[in-house]
């Protein structure tokens, strides 16, 4: 039997060498992408924790919310597509989605927010990082195998994402 790292490491090591992913870990990624990004994510969460009863100390959108306030609000062609996959998605097969987007925030998050050089990232910060994991994992145990398409879709849609954001902000004029 796969455990759901095993049915997404090789999207995972594709994503993390995507260029905005490059952008985000050198440091280099201007305000204009990382802002739009944040508010992709935004977006995405709000749409999962619609979904999913999450305890309070795990629900991100509310932070999000606080980082994009007075940012442009553009949604990504993708975003979009991405949401309305998520609203069609059942209530067990979302928890693909949640292992992808929130352990990524409760690990990678953890080494990526030292990077990014911007204020906008308060939605990085967990107060009981270790019980929010150990609530994710259990949600996920015994499923792994039938979760992992979604968890597969989940940073299919990511890339899909990152890429779009790569593209329209740094098109030459």
């Amino acid at each position: 039997m796969k455990t759901l790292k095993e049915y997404t490491q090789a999207l995972h090591d594709a994503i993390e060498k995507s260029e905005l992913s490059q952008l985000i870990f050198s440091g280099k990624i201007s305000k204009k992408q990382w802002d739009l990004y944040v508010f992709q994510k935004y977006v995405i969460y709000s749409a999962l924790e619609e979904k999913a009863q999450l305890p309070e100390t795990l629900q991100v959108s509310k932070k999000l919310g606080l980082d994009c306030s007075g940012l442009p609000r553009s949604l990504c062609v993708n975003t979009a597509k991405y949401i309305q996959h998520i609203n069609t998605t059942s209530d067990n097969d979302v928890w693909g989605h949640i292992y992808v987007q929130y352990l990524g925030e409760l690990y990678g998050g953890q080494v990526l927010k030292q990077m990014i050089p911007y204020s906008n990232k308060t939605h990085m910060d967990f107060d009981n990082r270790q019980d929010d994991i150990a609530f994710v994992r259990n949600k996920l145990d015994g499923k792994h195998e039938e979760l992992g398409p979604e968890a597969q879709l989940a940073f299919k849609f990511m890339m899909d994402i990152q890429d779009e954001i790569f593209a329209c902000t740094t098109r030459s004029s």
